[in-house]
């Protein structure tokens, strides 16, 4: 595990507007590799895969191991103090903030607010949000930049809740852990109830009967909440469509997410948008 004081070494940014996205991507390499030495202006974060990342950032020394994460800031040199041995493998992203990311010597009620480097609990649902940045920036026509930008957004509040939320507040079965987990992974993309229980190979039945049984809420209730929710987050903070916040949340029908919207909040997304104009 990375050592570090969390007192001297905490970011925050306190702006829900930012960051801004600006490039990323999946560093692989069959053995050793060694970081260049590089001073950016913008801010890296890196989600290590495989493999041991020995890295100098600020002055100290680290090596970063598979299922941790190291946040660089701008301005502060970083070089590979060491060759990796065998396979590496991280994925990557450059965020520019105007604000920047400060280093706090308590904790603050802000956006993104996190360690500089830490384990990562469930690995594959931070991929997840790195893969989703990567897919979209690949896609033809490219994205509009502000959902860049969100999807960037999204990435960096994962790392805030990992931060000041690593226990589930109730009790539930292993499976159905196993399933908020992977919606929470996954929201973001159309799926059914069939489609997910495939992947943690329960009776689509059963499992949704225990589902309910255990939150009060079916699945797609669950989903479609946790969906709403982020969408709110998104027509609060971001200059984007109707139609993008619905895709970016996993609505692949417009219409329904104006439907679903207005059934369970009393108004339409349109004028939820209006209220939050100070």
């Amino acid at each position: 595990m990375c050592q570090i004081d969390i007192a001297r070494r905490l970011f925050c940014c306190t702006d829900p507007q930012q960051p801004v996205y600006d490039v990323c991507g999946r560093l692989f390499s069959p053995g050793g590799f060694c970081h260049h030495r590089r001073t950016f202006e913008c801010h890296v974060l890196i989600l290590m895969l495989e493999g041991t990342l020995y890295i100098t950032a600020g002055g100290i020394a680290r090596a970063v191991h598979a299922g941790e994460y190291l946040f660089l800031r701008a301005g502060e040199e970083h070089f590979g103090h060491q060759p990796s041995e065998g396979r590496l493998s991280y994925l990557w992203v450059h965020i520019r903030t105007d604000s920047g990311f400060l280093v706090m010597d308590a904790e603050t009620d802000a956006p993104y607010l996190f360690a500089e480097c830490g384990d990562v609990p469930n690995t594959a649902r931070l991929a997840s949000r790195f893969q989703q940045l990567i897919d979209m920036s690949l896609e033809e026509p490219v994205y509009p930049a502000v959902m860049m930008d969100c999807a960037c957004a999204m990435l960096l509040m994962e790392l805030n809740r990992l931060h000041t939320c690593q226990q589930p507040a109730k009790s539930y079965p292993p499976v159905v852990l196993a399933v908020m987990e992977w919606i929470r992974s996954h929201y973001h993309q159309p799926f059914s109830v069939p489609e997910l229980t495939q992947h943690v190979n329960y009776q689509p039945d059963y499992l949704s009967g225990l589902f309910k049984r255990s939150t009060g809420v079916s699945i797609v209730q669950y989903t479609n909440q946790l969906r709403l929710r982020m969408a709110k987050a998104l027509l609060t903070n971001y200059e984007i469509t109707i139609k993008e916040a619905a895709y970016s949340c996993g609505f692949p029908d417009e219409k329904y997410f104006m439907r679903l919207f207005r059934r369970e909040e009393g108004m339409t997304p349109s004028q939820f948008r209006s209220l939050q104009v100070k």
